[in-house]
């Protein structure tokens, strides 16, 4: 270079050689940006971003590093690109500036999800107005149910999980089934448990009393409203088979009299209320006594001709004596408690 002369020069220009000297500056320093991951179940894998892009893909836990790498200075931001399946992965560390060193602390931590749930329900059909019926799952979870349409339980099972609709509380005048109410919870909500709701039959109650009066080996053939008849062997209470609602008519009779009785009813007739009816009384009385004539040459039948009375009173019987040489009076009077025999024949007086 001449020294004597005025030393200036461009840059990058030798005056001397006439040469130009390109000027090339340094490369900035660039780092990398990574981290681990922890938690990630086998077989799966997490997709991951920096700055929402240059992904990278991990596949099992431990390190990872993106593939493009930043200048002192840049800012970095991880993120999940996309979750492994059932897991939920979450990133910490995640974003900040480079300095002057790699970028190794960010942590993507994975964790599996919670079972996936679905609702338990279906419809109730033939529910009264004004009515309601209480619906279990599992024996709690109750929903109670105003009118006829959809329900659903309030808790959501995991795929997996039994359920058992049962019926908790019945409408009243009502009973109410399910169908459809038991299973296992699939991979979606279950909509099918039917509940259908039918009105009870009216309360019904049975019809009877007592006999009394009946004699030895007799029996009495009882009918209730002209049918469902009852045969009673000996004194004491009867019941008809068939009951009848509250608020039926109920007519009892004599259907078959006992042989050489009469019975006759009381309190027999009226209408069913909320409770049994057990006051009809059946009383039966004798009607005709049969025994030996007094030459035993034939028998005797006393029918009685009065109406039944107390037991202290006796009623009259007619007596007929048949195969008698004599001819008696037209009809002899005896008392049948008494058992006495009717007077013999006089012959008629000579006057």
């Amino acid at each position: 270079m001449n020294t004597t002369a005025l030393d200036i020069e461009a840059p990058g220009f030798d005056r001397d050689s006439g040469v130009g000297i390109v000027m090339v500056p340094a490369f900035a320093a660039t780092y990398t940006i990574g981290g681990t991951v922890s938690g990630l179940g086998a077989g799966k894998s997490v997709g991951l971003l920096n700055n929402g892009g240059d992904g990278v893909t991990v596949n099992a836990n431990g390190g990872f590093t993106f593939a493009t790498a930043l200048a002192s200075g840049a800012a970095y931001n991880v993120t999940v690109g996309t979750q492994p399946t059932g897991q939920t992965c979450s990133v910490t560390n995640g974003s900040g500036t480079v300095g002057a060193a790699n970028i190794t602390n960010v942590a993507v931590a994975c964790v599996n999800n919670p079972p996936s749930t679905y609702t338990i329900g279906g419809t109730v059909s033939g529910l009264g107005a004004g009515k309601s019926v209480g619906l279990l799952n599992n024996g709690g979870d109750g929903v109670t149910v105003n009118a006829n349409g959809g329900f659903t339980f309030a808790t959501a099972l995991a795929s997996g999980a039994a359920y058992n609709v049962t019926v908790g509380t019945q409408p009243t005048g009502q009973t109410c089934s399910v169908t459809n109410g038991s299973g296992t919870v699939g991979a979606a909500n279950i909509t099918n448990v039917a509940v259908a709701c039918v009105n009870n039959p009216p309360s019904t109650y049975t019809i009877g009393g007592t006999v009394s009066g009946l004699g030895a080996g007799k029996s009495v053939g009882l009918l209730n409203n002209g049918g469902d008849g009852v045969t009673v062997n000996a004194n004491g209470g009867f019941t008809f088979a068939t009951a009848l609602a509250s608020g039926a008519a109920y007519n009892v009779t004599v259907g078959t009299q006992p042989t050489g009785q009469t019975c006759s009813v009381t309190n027999g007739s009226g209408t069913v209320g909320a409770a049994n009816i057990t006051n009809v009384a059946v009383a039966c009385i004798v009607t005709a006594i049969t025994g030996p004539t007094s030459t035993g040459t034939g028998t005797a039948t006393a029918t009685l001709t009065g109406a039944a009375r107390p037991a202290a009173s006796s009623p009259v019987a007619v007596v007929s004596w048949p195969n008698r040489r004599r001819r008696p009076r037209a009809s002899a009077s005896r008392t049948a408690s008494s058992g006495s025999r009717p007077p013999a024949a006089r012959p008629p007086t000579v006057g």
